[in-house]
């Protein structure tokens, strides 16, 4: 899970036990790489297609912690990064269920590639990382071949805050448009509706 701490400015990621959780304990989650520098929003600013600037109250930027986040089709690695970040990361996923300690998972961080300005992401079945591009209305891609960066469809029409992005059969990839930079921008929503839920036909898909 990734805890963006917008307010308190501790973003990290947890690892939880699921049997734990159920138990309603207090200790179903650890907290892993807290303020870490892979974790922390970067002294970047998001303006929406260019003509939305997050600015809140008219002096704050807004600046977003780790969000982003998505684990392989194996298992293997988890992939994460802040909104506000130009790099993606990613850390071998045993080590956070494995009681390895705050030094070695530490240690065990690695910048994968370059990004955008992002929200959800998600990994096909070759490797391929798919990301929302909000900030262009876009969703892009990552390739596994080479940790290239590529568009793989912009809209600045349908894709208004393009967020959640999920695999559904057949190769169908579904993305959400939440357009919340309007709400908070304190816009009037029924101006920029009607919000969609879209889907694109993928090359390689994911198994569920």
């Amino acid at each position: 899970i990734a805890d963006t701490s917008a307010v308190a400015n501790t973003p990290a990621l947890l690892s939880c036990s699921v049997p734990a959780m159920r138990d309603q304990s207090l200790a179903a989650c650890r907290r892993i790489l807290q303020t870490h520098g892979s974790v922390m929003p970067e002294l970047v600013d998001i303006d929406v297609n260019g003509d939305s600037p997050l600015i809140l109250a008219g002096a704050v930027r807004l600046r977003i912690g780790v969000d982003s986040i998505a684990l392989d089709r194996a298992g293997e690695w988890l992939y994460y990064g802040p909104v506000s970040g130009t790099t993606l990361w990613r850390v071998p996923a045993r080590l956070l269920h494995s009681g390895a300690t705050a030094a070695e998972i530490e240690a065990a961080v690695e910048a994968y590639s370059a990004k955008p300005i992002t929200d959800g992401i998600s990994v096909d079945d070759a490797g391929n990382i798919l990301l929302t591009a909000f900030e262009k209305s876009a969703v892009a891609m990552i390739r596994a071949s080479d940790r290239g960066l590529q568009v793989v469809c912009r809209n600045t029409t349908l894709l208004q805050w393009p967020d959640g992005l999920s695999f559904g059969p057949d190769r169908w990839l579904y993305v959400t448009s939440s357009a919340i930079h309007h709400a908070m921008l304190g816009r009037t929503l029924a101006a920029h509706a009607p919000f969609h839920i879209l889907r694109m036909k993928m090359e390689t898909g994911a198994t569920p």
